[in-house]
């Protein structure tokens, strides 16, 4: 079972901790596979960009961050384009790691990540489980909340989390065939195909 690990980097200082320590924690759970946009597997690390190209990106951020239309011609330089044209390759990348997933964990800080929101997007439309953490205990979306609850509130706590470590003891609890959060159908069908490894197979 591949567990996908969503959420900001261009916009979030931590981006690489985080991934860092959820990865520790979940490889604690026999079976789990944890990709990342940061350490990409190796079949999608050989997709990779240029690497000098990817690495202007502070030109890029520069240019992005300087509201004077002089710097704003800048976007014409090669240097750019190149190094969007990079960018666009890792998001392409990225893309290709959620569809090919059986789970998304998504956290979402009060940041903007266009890639994440792409990222859910997907899982979502093709019925990919997708747990998300709000790190500062603040619901970002109530549209992504109905979109994962699909209107029922009773699982709500199935799919929504104030912290990883909350997230981490009910898949932990669940891999241990033990008790559910509740009763509810929805989250049996999740106890179920968590303990049976039946997620649905993303990569038709």
């Amino acid at each position: 079972m591949t567990i996908y690990l969503a959420g900001a980097i261009e916009n979030d200082s931590s981006g690489t901790d985080w991934r860092q320590d959820y990865t520790k924690k979940l490889k604690e759970i026999n079976g789990l596979t944890i990709w990342s946009p940061i350490v990409k597997p190796q079949w999608a690390s050989n997709a990779a960009p240029d690497a000098e190209a990817y690495g202007k990106k502070t030109l890029v951020e520069n240019w992005m961050n300087d509201t004077t239309s002089t710097s704003r011609e800048l976007f014409y330089s090669k240097d750019i384009i190149d190094c969007l044209a990079a960018n666009d390759k890792i998001f392409d990348i990225c893309k290709n790691l959620v569809n090919k997933c059986d789970i998304v964990i998504a956290r979402l800080p009060d940041v903007f990540s266009y890639g994440t929101c792409c990222e859910i997007t997907i899982a979502i439309e093709r019925d990919i489980p997708v747990f998300v953490v709000f790190p500062d205990g603040k619901i970002r979306s109530i549209f992504l909340v109905g979109k994962l609850c699909k209107g029922n509130q009773n699982v709500f706590n199935t799919y929504i989390h104030n912290s990883f470590d909350s997230l981490f003891r009910m898949l932990k609890n669940i891999d241990n065939n033990g008790p559910r959060i509740d009763n509810t159908n929805d989250e049996l069908e999740v106890s179920n195909r968590w303990i049976k490894k039946t997620w649905i197979d993303a990569t038709n």
